[in-house]
């Protein structure tokens, strides 16, 4: 791979992290302003987006319950 080539695709792949940081960004300030959510549920939406796994293997059932 010439030098150009590693500079190019160097490039990409800062604006792809730079954009995968700004979507991150944009959710959370969208669910800390949620206020209808219980701080418990919130860590659940929050850790459940960002570790690809379901909400359902993150959430609490006994914050569910009391929100």
């Amino acid at each position: 791979m010439r030098s150009d080539q590693r500079r190019t695709l160097g490039g990409v792949r800062s604006a792809v992290r730079q954009d995968q940081q700004d979507q991150k960004g944009r959710l959370m300030a969208a669910l800390h302003g949620e206020p209808e959510l219980a701080p418990g549920i919130q860590r659940s939406h929050d850790r459940a987006f960002w570790s690809r796994r379901p909400l359902g293997a993150h959430a609490d059932a006994r914050v569910i319950a009391a929100g």
